[in-house]
């Protein structure tokens, strides 16, 4: 097959869909992790102020 201009132009369209997938599961990715992250705060926060009360019942 003898290469044509829209060759070139139709391997960078497919590549930048390659890109702009991978974006995307990267993104999903870092959101998933961040609300983790959240919810592990809040609960190491919870945890805090359990041990912080227990302490002062005990003294």
């Amino acid at each position: 097959m003898k290469p044509t201009a829209a060759t070139p132009r139709s391997n960078v369209a497919t590549f930048l869909s390659a890109i702009k997938v991978a974006i995307a599961a990267v993104d999903e990715f870092i959101a998933s992790t961040a609300a983790a992250v959240e919810e592990q705060s809040i609960v190491t926060a919870d945890m805090s102020t359990n041990m912080q009360r227990a302490s002062a019942e005990l003294a």
